[in-house]
């Protein structure tokens, strides 16, 4: 085959690809439904979730608002909820210095170059490294492509990173208002097809990314995940979401609104639970015996803390071979920040949001093996990093020895 043909048929696979992707994104978008129009002016009952999830335009007009523009047809209100939500104190981007946009095709096109070329004679491993992206950033932008370039030249190894949209504005959109839940579904109906993963992947995740990661493990975990790092990961949830405090700096902006609106004692109900991929990992220590929580908390599920026991969230964490948690030292995006490394707020204390962070060791879903993380520990599966920084402030240096070290 010459040179040209082989350039066609590449081109071709990659075209192929795109479209096919999409197809798939397209389904995991068009799970934002309307908000339904307010049924009457009756009061209604803030302490029953079921009452809240039937009223949402009552109890939560600001995300309604926002689903709305969501579900517009309209490309310029799509591109300006996007760049909106990108840019909310709630966005969780990785910006290199010559953060841009990327096409799709040059995405796709750089992420599988070893692929293409064959492995390296460093790591002859076939096994394909695959990405998630945190809340407001995409796999569309240059900051995700160069960590993408750089772990596939340095491991010799096809990397890329999953998308939630088939555009940038959509992949945006989607890590804000698709759940968690179908997110995780759209990813392993993704990566499940792709013949290059049929005896499993490595992944790497960052920030809420982590949750896909982690969601695809405790609901499928087949082909299996082999070896997953959470960068700054909201795995064990997050008990509050500082950036969106009022009494921070600048204008905290529609995003924050709608979830600071959602989270609290109102994020546990169908309704949000169903739209809102932040609410649905937002553990506060103080609700964890409520009837929401543990009847609608998606989170909640994936701990076993929920009224029903899964015993296959253990048999499927068992079957990953090894796990890198990475914290940021001084992460101010999520709280408490020792949840990167499996902390958790103490839920015992008098004031569990003042009071010393819990370490994994002392949480009850360790003590529990709740869902296989003791087990998993105990057979010497964990490797634990940190930097000093904020969130997603690692530099190239730290990651490419993170790489080194355990790809």
């Amino acid at each position: 085959m010459s040179a040209c043909q082989k350039n066609i048929l590449t081109r071709s696979f990659f075209l192929s690809a795109i479209l096919f992707e999409s197809t798939l994104l397209d389904r995991a978008v068009a799970t934002i439904q309307p908000c339904p129009p307010v049924s009457d002016s009756t009061a209604h009952d803030r302490e029953s979730p079921e009452d809240v999830a039937l009223h949402p335009r009552l109890f939560f007009p600001k995300l309604c608002s926002l689903i709305d523009r969501a579900r517009s047809s309209s490309a310029a209100v799509e591109a300006n909820l996007a760049e909106e939500l990108a840019s909310s104190p709630l966005s969780s981007t990785y910006r290199s210095p010559d953060f841009a946009e990327f096409p799709a095709t040059n995405m796709l096109r750089t992420s599988r170059r070893a692929a293409e070329n064959g492995p390296s004679v460093r790591d002859p491993d076939p096994i394909p490294i695959v990405m998630a992206h945190g809340l407001g950033d995409s796999c569309f932008n240059r900051g995700l492509q160069k960590l993408a370039n750089l772990t596939s030249s340095q491991t010799g190894r096809a990397t890329w990173c999953v998308p939630q949209g088939d555009t940038r504005n959509r992949d945006v959109i989607a890590s804000f208002l698709v759940s968690m839940d179908d997110t995780v579904d759209a990813f392993a109906e993704q990566v499940r097809s792709d013949p290059r993963t049929a005896d499993g992947f490595d992944a790497i995740g960052f920030s809420q990314g982590c949750n896909i990661v982690r969601g695809y493990i405790a609901k499928y975990n087949d082909p299996p995940v082999r070896t997953f790092m959470s960068v700054n990961g909201v795995n064990a949830g997050v008990a509050a979401l500082p950036n969106c405090s009022p009494r921070g700096p600048g204008k905290i902006g529609s995003a924050c609104e709608a979830i600071a609106e959602a989270t609290g004692s109102l994020a546990y109900n169908k309704f949000v639970q169903s739209f809102l991929f932040p609410a649905n990992y937002y553990r506060d220590p103080e609700l964890l015996e409520s009837h929401g929580y543990r009847k609608y908390s998606q989170i909640a599920r994936w701990s076993n803390e929920g009224y029903a026991n899964n015993g296959t969230l253990n048999e499927n964490f068992a079957r990953t071979d090894k796990f890198v948690w990475v914290l940021a030292t001084r992460d101010t995006v999520v709280f408490p920040r020792e949840g990167e490394h499996w902390g958790a707020l103490d839920p015992d204390a008098e004031d569990p949001f003042t009071a010393k962070a819990l370490d994994m060791k002392s949480t009850s879903w360790y003590e529990n093996d709740s869902f296989g993380l003791r087990a998993a520990d105990e057979a010497g599966k964990f490797h634990f990093e940190s930097f000093p920084g904020n969130h997603l402030g690692f530099s190239t240096e730290d990651y490419a020895r993170w790489i080194d070290a355990y790809f």
